[in-house]
């Protein structure tokens, strides 16, 4: 499932979670590492589900490919 948040906002082109953690590294600020699992977590579980998303008050929806708005 993560790895589908970062493939589908553009965060990583990559599928091996390995390069994926290295992608993510150069693009997320040290200070917010360590919330950033916990921030996706928090997405998919209130805003992003999979069988209703609420992409009407999604903060990033503007760079998702499933955007229903």
């Amino acid at each position: 499932m993560q790895n589908e948040f970062q493939i589908e906002f553009g965060l990583s082109k990559q599928s091996d979670p390995e390069k994926i953690e290295q992608d993510l590294l150069k693009l997320i600020p040290k200070e917010y590492i360590k919330d950033v699992n916990h921030l996706f977590v928090y997405h998919g579980r209130k805003i992003c589900d999979s069988r209703k998303p609420k992409c009407e008050i999604c903060p990033i929806n503007n760079l998702c490919d499933k955007n229903i708005v």
